[in-house]
């Protein structure tokens, strides 16, 4: 930057460098044209020289400028590998790997490019050796830049992103665009900028996965109307790029408050010394138009997202840390100073870290104080002194005795660097520990780290054999993936028994049952309140658990050069299931837990099938079987609950209706037995919207102990007395608590936009905002449903396909909860050559760029 004229605050740009400690930048002429022409053997020289020319020019009108330090060139020419393993390392060797490149693709001409660039940086170098160089994203030059936006990988993955740069880097780094993330990562395209700016929006369903069900209470009535009111058809919307709405939403900020901290914070304890510039800094503030000078920061106040900025880019911090300290070597090191445990034995120690930074030019004095509470009550206490080298960090151990008993813990920390105070807060559990669990259970676990969990535990295992008496065969981790299925274990369900699966090869689920599975380690995952399973167990206790999983590769190498198709994992620390199983839309599996994107997946299902329950298990428990207190609370409860919680019980199913109806029913997989009459009771009874029952007959059935579960209906009147009215809502976010709903959320039961719907008024007890109710009759009970997924016109609204999805799974859990059984549900007792296509709405889109519906696809913009 060399304005001919110096802003109007300052007599000089020095001034602004000297007062404000600002890195000036002289800018350089842009490579591209020079470095094209040298590519051709015939034009190298003259493109060499042109590009020299300009260069002279720049230099002797502002060479000698004091306040530029060095000298930038060439924005979005050349590429940089986001491979932590390569960030900032002096090695080109990935240029050998040019040909791995689709011929022509948009990578492999910015690769092309790289030989002549380097070439053109050493020329540069000798017209002014006195500065360093680099380009805007590239590995030319003294400075290795990047733009990296990582998207919607965790924030765990995030944080430890440059711990191999910290360890063995010898280049400074600087990322000249970094994402907190883009408002256009949370739309569905994945095509560059503009293309997918032009997608639909999915912030709710992105933001739910890190805020957990209240991302969607943040939801308002001007974002979904924009959905619809920008859509043209297809998978194509007018371009979001100036709606405010979109590109600053509540939603948006509130997972760049979440996520910002932790990265900014560690990043710059491990010594990132470029810096990081947000790309997108429009959406992290909004316009206070009482200040009519649009250049001073009164007149723009900062969002969530822009506030968290603000916070974690002082000059100075301090904040509560995990306990390791510098940095480990290489890929498995990762940044212990980064894990976040959080539950803790009594009468154990403590141990964390106060991390303190001083990123001023000159050297600070520091205090920091640290205080833990225990239930309120002041339990332990410390204090440390000394001073902040400029550019220096600090980590100051905590040690603190831990009360032998259990509560709730709150570490606090107060921290002065010079004049200015931090403050931070850690919260913590204290658990005791638990006596022997003392039951018994039958065990199939070729694999051996299953039997060392429970073995741990004190619980009585017994090898399994067919026909065992044992109430609960528990089928160990990777055991099915990697040795087949238990012999006899299929006429043990049926006949009453409990299976409680756990972690499997993610590839298996796939391949061999026709589960789709979440790329992505989750940190942390949700309780259903409809359906309680882990008792004692909160949000709070299913969330970065301490230590790795080792399930899948947590540093796998990727090939090629490109962004790998779901960008790159980077360690699995805190992970609290790798396996998480995205929630069929049919068959009768219900989700305990769920996470990731809108909910949409469960580390936790079961299923009724015969007589007896399946529980499908993929918590990372058996890596953390020694050091973490709420694995063995989990695994108790989960025991428990797999021992004891009643199955509901399958009974015949009929449906009287339509044709229309008994297809929905057909596609669902509800098995039916023929007639047209009401079976004697317990029977499950599907009545269609047109079916219009003897009412009197009806509710003596439903007295006996009959289950009816009506169809969506239109009109005013409904049988059984119920009426009806119409409205237009966004779906329902009230989920009953009724037996007859166990596995529905908001997830399954909300709509992406305002949808015009029969909602029920009186004559039952109302849930769900009136898209469900409930008559309970004797020793019977009647469902009304009106989440009409076939009216929802899906195929030509296409924003609406995942509300038909969501609608489309409550209904299967509903028939399931009324004692419904499905074909889909022995899938995993009967693996086969082909695994079962018909979990999941057909109209998936398996497409990698605008029109994928994978949420997880990588895109670096």
């Amino acid at each position: 930057l060399w304005p001919s004229e110096p802003k109007p605050e300052y007599a000089t740009w020095d001034q602004v460098a000297d007062e404000k400690g600002w890195l000036i930048t002289g800018v350089l002429p842009n490579m591209r044209p020079a470095a094209k022409l040298m590519q051709l053997p015939d034009r190298k020289a003259e493109g060499q020289q042109a590009y020299l020319a300009a260069v002279e020019r720049v230099l002797l009108e502002a060479g000698n400028h004091p306040s530029i330090v060095l000298w930038g060139t060439s924005g979005n020419v050349f590429d940089g590998l986001r491979d932590p393993r390569q960030i900032g390392i002096h090695d080109n060797a990935w240029l050998g790997l040019l040909p791995q490149q689709a011929a022509g693709s948009y990578l492999q001409r910015r690769i092309a490019m790289t030989p002549p660039g380097l070439e053109l940086m050493q020329q540069v170098r000798a017209l002014d050796p006195t500065r360093p160089l680099f380009a805007h994203h590239g590995q030319l030059g003294d400075i290795y830049t990047l733009n990296l936006y990582l998207n919607m990988l965790p924030a765990q993955d995030r944080e430890e992103w440059l711990s191999n740069w910290a360890a063995v880097g010898d280049r400074p780094f600087m990322v000249v665009e970094f994402g907190m993330p883009l408002f256009v990562t949370m739309h569905r395209g994945r095509e560059g900028y503009e293309k997918s700016s032009r997608t639909e929006p999915l912030h709710s369903e992105h933001a739910v996965a890190v805020l957990g069900e209240a991302g969607y209470a943040l939801e308002r009535p001007a974002y979904r109307q924009l959905i619809a009111e920008h859509f043209k058809g297809g998978q194509l919307y007018r371009f979001f790029g100036h709606d405010r709405e979109m590109t600053a939403s509540p939603m948006l900020q509130q997972v760049i408050a979440a996520v910002t901290p932790g990265t900014w914070r560690t990043w710059r304890a491990l010594g990132v010394n470029g810096g990081m510039i947000p790309w997108g800094m429009g959406q992290l503030w909004e316009d206070c138009p009482a200040v009519a000078d649009y250049l001073r920061p009164q007149s723009h106040r900062p969002l969530p997202g822009g506030a968290a900025l603000l916070a974690a880019n002082q000059e100075t911090l301090a904040w509560i840390a995990g306990p390791g300290g510098a940095p480990l070597a290489g890929p498995g090191g990762g940044t212990p100073f980064t894990a976040k445990d959080h539950a803790f034995a009594s009468g154990s120690l403590l141990h964390k870290q106060a991390v303190l930074l001083n990123d001023g030019r000159k050297p600070q004095p520091y205090r920091c104080t640290w205080t833990l509470l225990v239930d309120g009550t002041e339990s332990g206490r410390g204090e440390a002194t000394g001073t902040l080298a400029p550019a220096g960090t600090t980590f100051v151990p905590i040690e603190l005795p831990l009360p032998a008993r259990a509560g709730a813990g709150e570490l606090r920390l107060q921290a002065t660097i010079g004049a200015v105070a931090h403050d931070d807060m850690f919260r913590l559990r204290i658990l005791d520990p638990p006596p022997a669990y003392g039951r018994s259970l039958a065990l199939y676990d070729p694999e051996g780290r299953t039997a060392r969990l429970l073995a741990g535990l004190g619980a009585a295992c017994r090898p399994w054999v067919p026909g065992s008496a044992e109430r609960l065969l528990v089928v160990g981790r990777q055991a099915l993936s990697a040795h087949g299925s238990p012999p006899g274990w299929a006429e043990y369900i049926r006949q009453g028994g409990r299976i409680l699966v756990m972690a499997q090869d993610p590839a298996w689920y796939r391949t061999a049952v026709g589960f789709r599975c979440a790329d992505t380690l989750l940190r942390q995952v949700y309780p259903l309140a409809s359906a309680p399973a882990l008792a004692g167990l909160d949000g709070e206790a299913l969330r970065d658990w301490s230590g790795c999983s080792t399930l899948v590769d947590p540093y796998p190498i990727y090939a090629q050069t490109s962004d790998p198709e779901h960008g790159w994992r980077w360690g699995s620390r805190g992970s609290v299931a790798t396996m998480p199983l995205e929630i069929p839309h049919r068959g009768g599996w219900r989700p305990l837990l769920h996470g990731g994107f809108d909910l949409a997946y469960a580390p936790l299902l079961e299923a009724d099938i015969g007589s007896g329950r399946m529980l499908l298990c993929g918590l990372d428990v058996e890596d953390r079987a020694d050091g973490e207190p709420l694995v063995r609370q989990t695994m108790r409860a989960l025991l428990d609950y797999a021992l004891d919680a009643p199955a509901a019980r399958r009974v015949p199913a009929v449906y009287l209706g339509g044709e229309a109806g008994r297809q929905l029913l057909a596609q669902a997989g509800l098995i039916l037995q023929p007639g047209t009459t009401l079976p004697p009771p317990p029977a499950l009874a599907v009545i269609g919207a047109e079916q219009t029952p003897d009412e009197a007959v009806l509710r003596d059935w439903i007295r006996a102990g009959g289950r009816a579960l009506f169809l969506p209906r239109t009109g005013e009147r409904a049988p059984l007395g119920v009426s009806l009215r119409r409205s237009r809502q966004p779906g329902a976010h009230q989920v009953p608590s009724w037996p007859e709903t166990r596995g529905l959320s908001v997830s399954t039961l909300r709509a992406r936009v305002e949808v015009d719907a029969w909602a029920l008024a009186d004559g039952c007890e109302i849930g769900a905002d009136g898209l469900l109710g409930r008559l309970r009759l004797g020793d019977g009970v009647a469902v009304f449903c009106q989440l009409d997924a076939a009216a929802l016109e899906a195929d030509r609204l296409t924003y609406l396909r995942l509300t038909r999805w969501r609608w489309t799974t409550a209904l299967s859990i509903l028939l399931a909860d009324l004692g419904g059984a499905f074909d889909q549900d022995e899938a995993v007792l009967t693996v086969g050559p082909a695994p079962r296509s018909d979990l999941y709405h057909p109209d998936h889109l398996t497409g990698t760029g605008l029109i994928s519906d994978d949420p997880y696809h990588y895109y670096n913009w």
